[in-house]
């Protein structure tokens, strides 16, 4: 293998490393962090070791065959293109011959995923895992829910009803009050969604053109606008539960009304932060429209100073801003705030209040007979998953005003 493949494999197997750590890093995992570290710095030493002798052999070429040099540099393109073609060749029959599944001893080897053994230092990493590892980083409110993932059709998870209460002070030889500890069952189901991506035979052919990492790309942002979706608005003909499915009736959730049509208060804002139990609000998470942040950024204090920000300098309120010292999240998923009767903004801690189950068997498979008359390829990828209420009383929502309704909570 050509020196300069090898030293692109090994800084792709760096950028896998790095993206396990900040997952670890996320899920306060740092015995995995350190173990990742340890990877990270073996492959780094690895990789000067192969650029220095790159230099050297490079000089000495030059040294020796200064006349050849130009003839010497095309042999060398000759022969990387070669072994790339080489590559893709290999990763299409694997990709084709079989479902690329979350089995062990399956990992990325520059981009590609084969069947082979996992030795050294080489990072074990699934199709499937990259795409379900990467998805925080795609969705910010993915990453908030907590995960289950499915490791068959369906899943019972138990989630606490109601938290125990405060020891109390007892004399000596007094019989203990006692309080019910109880659970409730929560089935997940895996409910089926699938995407399918075309790409023609010319980008496959095109030696410059990563093919595996197009579709590695397409899926992942297809999968997490999927996601963002389902999270928001859910799917209530499978029993997929989003945010917009609180009930403050039924499901112990907090519901602050709207005043004013189209518009929100300093004071609506707070009523809304203060409606979660304080021991939730540490891990809180804001989530509304774009149009909604729009609005809030032109909030003012009563002498006309902004209040959601110092001045025009600086990014205005979104995506990156904190309100009441917990983050935002920005999805159009949401309602805006001029739509009658509907949830625009919701508050709480989502890694309690709701529980995100995705099956890991994500599955991609490839035909060629698909797009034959139009000389394409196809990609066809699948997913499981469920998404349902867990601790309600940790959520809280702002309801937009009802045409018909003429007092607020």
């Amino acid at each position: 293998m050509p020196r300069q493949l090898r030293i692109k494999n090994l800084k792709e197997k760096r950028g896998a490393i790095i993206q396990e750590m900040n997952a670890a890093n996320e899920e306060r995992n740092f015995e995995l962090f350190n173990e990742k570290d340890a990877e990270l710095k073996a492959i780094e030493n690895e990789i000067k070791g192969e650029e220095r002798l790159l230099t050297l052999e490079t000089e000495t070429n030059e040294a020796n065959n200064p006349a050849d040099d130009q003839n010497q540099n095309e042999d060398r393109n000759f022969d990387l293109a070669n072994e790339i073609r080489s590559l893709k060749a290999n990763t299409e029959l694997n990709i084709s011959d079989v479902e690329i599944e979350a089995r062990d001893g399956e990992f990325v080897v520059g981009g590609a995923t084969g069947q082979q053994t996992s030795t050294g230092n080489i990072a074990k990493m699934t199709f499937a895992n990259y795409i379900i590892q990467k998805l925080p980083y795609i969705s910010p409110l993915y990453a908030r829910m907590r995960k289950e993932p499915l490791n068959g059709k369906t899943h019972a998870i138990p989630v606490q009803k109601k938290k125990l209460p405060k020891f109390v002070r007892m004399k000596e030889l007094q019989e203990y009050s006692k309080t019910q500890a109880s659970y409730e069952q929560i089935k997940m189901e895996a409910v089926k969604y699938g995407t399918l991506v075309v790409i023609s035979e010319e980008c496959v052919q095109d030696t410059g053109y990563d093919i595996v990492g197009d579709i590695k790309a397409q899926i992942l942002e297809g999968y997490a606008l999927t996601l963002d979706e389902l999270m928001i608005k859910g799917d209530p003909e499978e029993g997929v539960e989003g945010l917009i499915s609180l009930d403050s009736e039924t499901d112990g959730s907090h519901e602050v009304a709207q005043e004013t049509l189209g518009a929100i208060t300093i004071d609506e804002i707070e009523k809304i932060y203060y409606a979660v139990p304080k021991q939730y609000r540490k891990n809180g998470t804001w989530i509304f429209s774009d149009d909604t942040a729009r609005l809030m950024n032109g909030l003012k204090y009563s002498d006309g100073k902004p209040l959601l920000k110092e001045g025009y300098n600086g990014k205005p309120f979104g995506e990156d801003s904190t309100l009441m010292g917990c983050p935002v999240i920005i999805s159009n998923e949401m309602a805006n705030l001029n739509e009658t009767d509907s949830k625009a903004i919701v508050f709480g801690d989502l890694s309690k209040g709701f529980i995100v189950a995705p099956r890991k068997s994500l599955t991609v498979q490839k035909s060629t007979e698909f797009g034959w008359i139009e000389d394409s390829i196809a990609y066809k990828a699948n997913v499981r998953l469920d998404i349902k209420k867990a601790l309600t009383e940790t959520m809280a929502y702002y309801k937009t005003k009802d045409a018909g309704r003429s007092k607020t909570k």
